[in-house]
């Protein structure tokens, strides 16, 4: 049922529409898909992070969202963003990857709801996370790890002080390839418990080192030792 606001309730959930809702973009089936497939991700994102509630999700209609990246600074090829917890979604039912896409934004938008004013989570780190619980972490291992190893101290610094995205392509590589070692090796309640942690702290390093029992640079070694293993084993 559509509000006169351009939203759409189905029990928890509710989807809004900017401007409106235009069911040619938007078919009503999709929605009514979009709207199950929030819960869904919930419980998946719940394992990594503390979810109150659902988050807002705001469908742009398509003739609006080169306005929109440009508004909030962002490239012409991001489907989705979260601000302050609310999802912004620039996709509709041709987007395969839809799901993956609420799965990333999901995890976004749990932490900021949870943090707040707190959210110094290291873009780096956030954005690993949302990849791998988004199903999107597959890299090109090989030519990734001779890059790293290669330019490793050049790496390092790039993550010590959070400029990983700002390196285009090879930074969502890395990006991508961390949050695989990170879940896969720390597992979904650590990280859940360092997000926990950080609203205490609001301190990373200082979290890092309670929950994980490390610091940043034997992180990333670890990690970097890893991409060796896979790629020479």
């Amino acid at each position: 049922m559509c509000n006169q606001d351009g939203g759409i309730c189905r029990e928890e959930t509710e989807l809004k529409f900017y401007p409106r809702y235009n069911e040619n973009e938007w078919p009503a089936e999709w929605i009514e898909e979009v709207g199950n497939y929030m819960h869904h991700s919930y419980r998946i994102i719940s394992d990594y992070t503390p979810l109150s509630g659902l988050p807002e999700i705001i469908f742009v209609q398509k003739e609006y969202t080169v306005e929109t990246l440009e508004r909030v600074n962002l490239p012409e090829w991001v489907s989705a963003f979260t601000i302050e917890g609310t999802i912004y979604a620039l996709f509709n039912d041709k987007n395969a990857r839809w799901r993956s896409v609420i799965d990333h934004e999901m995890f976004h938008a749990g932490v900021n709801m949870f943090l707040g004013s707190k959210d110094d989570l290291p873009v780096w780190f956030n954005e690993s996370i949302a990849y791998f619980v988004g199903n999107n972490y597959a890299v090109d291992a090989w030519s990734l790890c001779h890059y790293v190893v290669e330019h490793f101290n050049t790496v390092s610094g790039w993550i010590e002080k959070d400029h990983v995205l700002s390196h285009e392509h090879i930074g969502y590589e890395i990006v991508k390839s961390l949050g695989e070692y990170i879940c896969k090796t720390y597992g979904a309640n650590k990280i859940k418990c360092l997000i926990e942690e950080m609203k205490k702290a609001n301190y990373f390093n200082t979290a890092l080192h309670k929950v994980f029992n490390i610091d940043v640079p034997t992180l990333v070694k670890g990690w970097r030792d890893n991409l060796l293993q896979i790629c020479y084993t």
